[in-house]
């Protein structure tokens, strides 16, 4: 499962999990 999570204004993490 991919999910995009904003921080701030000019931060993006990009965060892959992966559910057992």
């Amino acid at each position: 499962m991919y999910r995009l999570q904003f921080v701030s204004e000019s931060r993006c993490d990009f965060m892959v999990t992966n559910p057992p």
